[in-house]
């Protein structure tokens, strides 16, 4: 038995499809950990399987009833519910569990320990989406103060963790930090980091 192309095309769509649209939107939300090539696939896979377990009893119905047969346009739409919209609801709830932490405390409450979903304390740190002030040591000793906030950006890419701040301060050893007048940010090379400190607004001041 071989398969034609339309239903090659078919079963892509249908076991590949969902997993891949849940799991960018996941990852878009979450920092989720990468693997090879070959393992996204299974991630995909089982994405897309338990996507549809979910839908296994009205999908048996429908089946089972000829209602597929009788109502085809309606059949196809539901098709794009169960295919693309359907994981993205799935992938929004596991980020915001995720992003709540509410398995890692049911964990805890069975007394349980486990390992952290997010692969790196980079990501910890930079996917919360909190604002804090950061004092950044350069391999030279330099140090650069700055803002991280809701225009600011921290590299997801394990190749390269580079930072942009939107705010930049000259740092002294006896003061508050002064801003930088007229900057509109400053980049640093992942490479070029030494040391983060997140500081308060009161560290701030004291410098």
């Amino acid at each position: 038995m071989t398969l034609g192309n339309f239903e090659v095309v078919f079963y892509t769509l249908a076991f590949i499809v969902p997993g891949f649209v849940g799991y960018s939107v996941l990852s878009a939300l979450v920092p989720v950990r990468a693997v090879s090539s070959e393992l996204s696939l299974l991630r995909f896979l089982t994405f897309s399987c338990f996507n549809y377990a979910i839908w296994t009893a009205p999908l048996y119905w429908a089946i089972t009833q000829g209602w597929y047969a009788r109502h085809p346009i309606l059949a196809a739409v539901g098709w794009g519910v169960i295919t693309l919209v359907s994981p993205v609801v799935i992938a929004l709830g596991l980020a915001a569990l995720r992003q709540r932490q509410a398995v890692a405390r049911l964990h805890r409450m069975m007394g349980l320990d486990s390992i952290h979903p997010i692969p790196t304390a980079w990501d910890y740190i930079f996917s919360r989406g909190v604002s804090t002030w950061v004092l950044v040591t350069l391999n030279d000793g330099t140090r650069i103060g700055g803002y991280f906030g809701a225009r600011s950006f921290a590299s997801s890419e394990s190749g390269e963790r580079d930072l942009y701040l939107e705010e930049a301060y000259e740092v002294s050893d006896d003061g508050p930090w002064k801003r930088l007048t007229r900057d509109a940010g400053v980049w640093i090379r992942g490479s070029e980091m030494r040391l983060i400190e997140f500081r308060s607004e009161e560290d701030r001041h004291d410098g």
